[in-house]
């Protein structure tokens, strides 16, 4: 996130919570289901795709983070998104992936 201009409490305030809660996710905390809503339409996607990708919800066999990724690439480029919003989807995507496997510890 920082390297691309992002940081923490810009999430944190977009969605109404602590810089340090940000950074407990960040570091393997599971967020709770409310909070994957929040962080959902914070960012503008599927409150089903943040679930799986905190470990909520086990990913659906055809689930392929690379698709995913290139779905919200994508989406990045086509709505304009807002650092803030770019950096949101960024940093659950790389908790996903550190933490895929894991069962989203």
């Amino acid at each position: 996130m920082t390297r691309n201009g992002w940081n923490q409490s810009d999430l944190a305030r977009r969605i109404g919570k602590e810089p340090s809660v940000i950074s407990r996710w960040l570091a393997g905390k599971r967020p709770s289901s409310d909070s994957c809503d929040l962080i959902a339409d914070a960012i503008g996607v599927s409150v089903d795709t943040v679930l799986t990708m905190a470990g909520h919800r086990p990913a659906p066999a055809d689930f392929n983070p690379d698709d995913l990724a290139a779905r919200l690439a994508e989406r990045i480029r086509m709505e304009s998104l807002s650092s803030i919003e770019v950096g949101s989807i960024a940093a659950l995507l790389d908790h996903w992936q550190r933490t895929r496997g894991t069962g989203g510890a």
